[in-house]
């Protein structure tokens, strides 16, 4: 049986590709059953991906599409010693290969890095950012949320705001505030503030502000972007059973960029 931590994942990766049911099991159960599964697959003992996904470093790494370096570098660090060799494409995505005694089938695992994020579109005159989504938001999901600007001189805390209520129509005060609406407030006295003081320029990426956190005595967990970082945890772990376990086939683990566009 898949571990409960991660069935939820594999249910996911089951939708995409129809053959990840025979193989993904291999990586996950130590199972002694002997249904068809792809020759030369072997069973290896159950995951332990508990350290990786706890790993505040992992889960609270900024990684908005097409800025994933820093989750890159934990990726990086993480499959390095475990890998025969660790490479980089073009757009930013990190191939680990574990090389086996045969050369086929040759099998790949993958995982995204990035997560939703903003961009800064424009500063107004006032200091306030406009900006432009990265992912698919709810408009309603970026009201009242704290963010972090990733400037050159680093990261600076800000707050996507609206007008308050007492300023408001009674027509305004019950509908849903599109993005055009909004602002981020990053405490700047005016334009000139935020671009000389703070470092703020259009095209900055932007995160959420959210730490990761146990909930509830260890049975649960709060942060962002699990999508996908839990499943960049089970693509880590299922390279270091491997590794232990050892394996007949050649194998990559894909830490991929730009899913979320």
């Amino acid at each position: 049986e898949v571990p409960s931590r991660v069935r939820v994942r594999f249910t996911a990766i089951s939708a995409y590709c129809p053959h990840w049911p025979a193989a993904l099991p291999m990586l996950l159960s130590n199972t002694s059953s002997t249904e068809a599964r792809p020759e030369g697959l072997r069973w290896v003992e159950p995951l332990k991906i508990t350290s990786c996904i706890e790993s505040p470093r992992s889960a609270e790494a900024p990684g908005p599409t097409g800025f994933e370096g820093p989750v890159r570098t934990v990726v990086r660090r993480e499959l390095t010693p475990l890998a025969d060799a660790v490479e980089t494409d073009g757009l930013g995505s990190l191939i680990a290969r574990l090389d086996g005694a045969a050369g086929a089938p040759r099998v790949m695992l993958a995982a995204h890095m990035d997560e939703l994020g903003l961009l800064v579109r424009r500063i107004t005159p006032e200091g306030y950012l406009k900006f432009q989504p990265l992912g698919g938001w709810l408009d309603q999901a970026i009201v009242n949320q704290r963010w972090r600007v990733l400037t050159s001189k680093g990261p600076v805390l800000g707050l996507t705001g609206i007008k308050t209520v007492h300023v408001m129509t009674a027509e305004a005060r019950g509908r849903v505030f599109g993005r055009d609406d909004l602002f981020i407030d990053v405490g700047a006295a005016d334009a000139k503030d935020a671009e000389e003081r703070l470092g703020i320029c259009p095209g900055d990426p932007v995160v959420p502000d959210s730490r990761f956190e146990v909930m509830a005595g260890g049975a649960r967990y709060l942060g962002k972007a699990w999508d996908d970082r839990a499943g960049v945890g089970v693509l880590i772990e299922a390279v270091r059973a491997l590794r232990v376990a050892g394996h007949p086939n050649t194998v990559f683990a894909a830490a991929t960029v730009q899913e979320e566009v």
